[in-house]
């Protein structure tokens, strides 16, 4: 065992390992602990590699974050909450949304816009119809024209059908 009271440096030409059976433990009581190389990576690697902030975890790189895996799921138990400070862009193969039984509410202060390279559907159960809800789907404007247009490539195959009641009928 030893104990240093005051400051103490050591410098080494070469590669230091630490090696041990048991758990290696690298504490400070009052002050900042520090792993960094700063012309090469900092590597922490094992099994299970778990990072216990007490208060704020904050992940720092250059300019991007990297996830080098093939799959990768990211598990909360709890409220989830994601601000930015800048734009916020989503790129996928495939995206799915899902609340199970939950509400999605989706706001914006300024416009949405919806592009759609293939074909649009909506299906909605409205199962608060019960409890008295009998809108399915409401469109309220406050200011401004509701406009529905479908225009075709090829003549005769725009339109719009409303259909209302049991089969359309």
């Amino acid at each position: 065992k030893k104990s240093i009271t005051n400051d103490y440096t050591l410098n080494l030409g070469g590669r230091l390992t630490l090696r041990s059976n048991k758990d290696i433990s690298i504490t400070s009581s009052t002050g900042n602990v520090v792993i960094d190389s700063n012309l090469l990576n900092t590597y922490i690697g094992g099994k299970n590699v778990i990072v216990d902030a007490k208060d704020t975890l904050i992940l720092r790189g250059g300019s991007k974050i990297i996830r080098d895996d093939d799959s990768a799921e990211d598990k909360v138990k709890g409220t989830f909450g994601l601000s930015v400070g800048g734009g916020y862009n989503v790129r996928a193969g495939s995206m799915g949304l899902s609340t199970g039984v939950g509400t999605l509410n989706l706001t914006s202060a300024g416009s949405i816009q919806q592009i759609v390279a293939g074909n649009s559907e909506e299906s909605i159960v409205n199962k608060d119809y019960i409890f008295g809800n009998v809108f399915a789907k409401k469109i309220t404007a406050i200011n401004g024209i509701i406009s529905l247009e479908s225009t075709g490539l090829i003549p005769t195959t725009a339109g719009i059908d409303l259909n209302v009641g049991l089969f359309g009928l």
